[in-house]
């Protein structure tokens, strides 16, 4: 009796020994769709454009509706404000969400957006959210996160 409680203690353990390491290096991750990874793509490089003060490479990735809407309620010099900022507070950086698809053309991103007065201990933060829409086979910004530019 003895004999088998030691068997089944050494296959227990050469069990655990093996199984946990294979158990513990095991990812499950969740399938997404391509097209919400190329929202997501655009909705990043619109964003690193904004931190980065670029209004041109940010105009590039805009929709033709946003681009129509810009013109027709604000000047030009608008979206570059938006862009650009002030040199104090400057934008400083970003966080996305995990977005969520309206429908296959509509894919919405929960933002947060930072500025930073230079020499301040906090810098502002703007919950908002990036609407991405499919134009042709390329997703572009359709709805402009809120900042202290366009913040209502």
């Amino acid at each position: 009796m003895h004999n088998d409680n030691m068997i089944t203690k050494t296959i227990l353990i050469i069990s655990l020994i093996l199984f946990v390491p294979i158990a513990e290096g095991k990812v499950t991750a969740p399938i997404v769709s391509a097209t919400y990874v190329q929202a997501l793509e655009t909705a990043n490089d619109f964003l690193v454009a904004w931190s980065k003060r670029d209004a041109d490479s940010g105009n590039k990735l805009i929709s033709a509706n946003l681009s129509t809407k810009l013109k027709k309620e604000n000047n030009e010099d608008w979206f570059i404000q938006y862009m650009s900022g002030l040199s104090n507070p400057r934008h400083i950086s970003f966080e996305i969400g995990n977005g969520k698809e309206i429908n296959s053309k509509r894919i919405v991103f929960p933002v947060i957006l930072y500025e930073y007065y230079s020499g301040e201990s906090k810098a502002f933060q703007y919950k908002s959210k990036i609407e991405l829409v499919k134009e042709g086979d390329s997703w572009r910004v359709d709805v402009l996160p809120s900042t202290s530019d366009n913040n209502e």
